[in-house]
C-alpha cells in the first residue's frame, strides 16, 4: 500500500493534471462515467475501487515536530478507526481494530504513513512527506491518501468531502486519480480485446496513444477529448489507461481501468 501512494506522489510531480480548455467537445464525461462505461463493454466482475488523491499541502520543509503534529491532525479528520500499532502485528485479522504508523526522519526529508479503516470500512493509506533542497534551502510538504474499496466509487460515502475540506484548508490543488479492477468471465483473444478498445475509443471520439503486449498482458494508454482532465507524457495528452492480463495459475482474466493512468501493478 505504502508504495502505491508514494508513486502517486511521484506520479504528481512529473506529469501534473491539466484542465483542457483548447478544444470544444459535444459532451463531457467526468473519469468514473467512462470507468463504468468500460467495465460495462467488457462485462465484467466489479472487485474493487482504488482513488488516489495527491497535494503540494505546504510550500517549505517541516522536521519531525511540525511534521508528527500535522499527520496527527489529518489522521483526526479522516477518523482513522482503532488504536496504533508496529506495522508488523498488523493481519487480516484484527484489521479495522488497529492501524499502522511509520515515520522516517532525516535532516532533509520527513515521511509519516499512517494505513488503516475509517468508520466506513474505506482501506486507506496516508502519506505526508517534506523535502528539504539543500542547494537554495527551499522545501515542500505533500499529501497522498490512498483509497480502497469494496464498493464501487460512488460508495466511498463523505470521506471525499473530508480529504477537499483537508486540501482546501491548505490552499491546494487537489490532483485526483482513479482505478478500478474487475474480474471477466473469460479469456479474450488479442483480436476481440483490440475490437473493443477500437470501438470504445471510437465512440468516445478519441485516440490511442500507445498499447503495449507482452505475454499474457495487454495494456493500453488513450487521450479521449470528452474528459476534462489529462496528463501529459513526452508532450503527449493521455487520460484513460486499461490493461488485461489473463493469470494461468487462476484460469482468469482480470481488467484494469484508470483514469488518467493506472496507478497500481498490474
Amino acid at each position: 500500500m505504502k508504495r502505491l501512494a508514494i508513486f502517486g506522489v511521484i506520479l504528481s510531480l512529473i506529469v501534473p493534471i491539466f484542465t483542457r480548455a483548447d478544444k470544444k467537445v459535444d459532451k463531457e464525461y467526468n473519469e468514473l462515467e467512462i470507468l463504468d462505461r468500460t467495465l460495462e463493454d467488457f462485462q465484467g466482475e466489479f472487485l474493487n475501487s482504488e482513488t488516489i488523491i495527491n497535494g503540494i499541502i505546504l510550500d517549505k520543509f517541516i522536521e519531525e515536530e511540525e511534521a508528527t503534529r500535522l499527520a496527527e491532525e489529518i489522521l483526526s479528520k479522516l477518523k482513522i478507526k482503532g488504536r496504533e500499532v508496529d506495522p508488523l502485528v498488523y493481519t487480516e485479522k484484527n484489521k479495522g481494530d488497529i492501524y499502522t504508523k511509520e515515520v522516517i526522519f532525516e535532516k532533509d526529508y520527513s515521511q509519516i504513513s499512517y494505513e488503516g479503516f475509517d468508520k466506513d470500512k474505506n482501506h486507506l493509506s496516508i502519506i505526508l512527506s517534506s523535502y528539504l533542497n539543500e542547494d537554495d534551502s527551499s522545501g515542500e510538504t505533500y499529501l497522498s491518501i490512498n483509497i480502497i474499496n469494496k464498493d464501487a466509487f460512488s460508495e466511498i460515502n463523505g470521506i471525499m468531502g473530508e480529504i477537499k475540506l483537508i486540501f482546501e484548508e491548505y490552499n491546494a490543488v487537489m490532483d485526483t486519480s482513479y482505478c478500478l479492477l474487475a474480474k471477466l468471465e473469460k479469456q479474450y483473444s488479442n483480436k476481440d480485446i483490440n475490437g473493443k478498445i477500437y470501438r470504445l475509443t471510437k465512440s468516445l471520439k478519441g485516440n490511442i496513444i500507445d498499447e503495449y503486449a507482452d505475454d499474457g498482458m495487454t495494456s493500453y494508454t488513450m487521450y479521449i477529448p470528452n474528459i476534462k482532465e489529462y496528463i501529459e507524457i513526452d508532450k503527449k495528452k493521455i487520460n484513460l489507461n486499461i490493461a488485461i492480463r489473463y493469470n494461468e495459475y487462476e484460469n482468469n482474466t482480470y481488467l484494469w481501468i484508470g483514469t488518467p493512468i493506472i496507478t497500481t501493478g498490474y
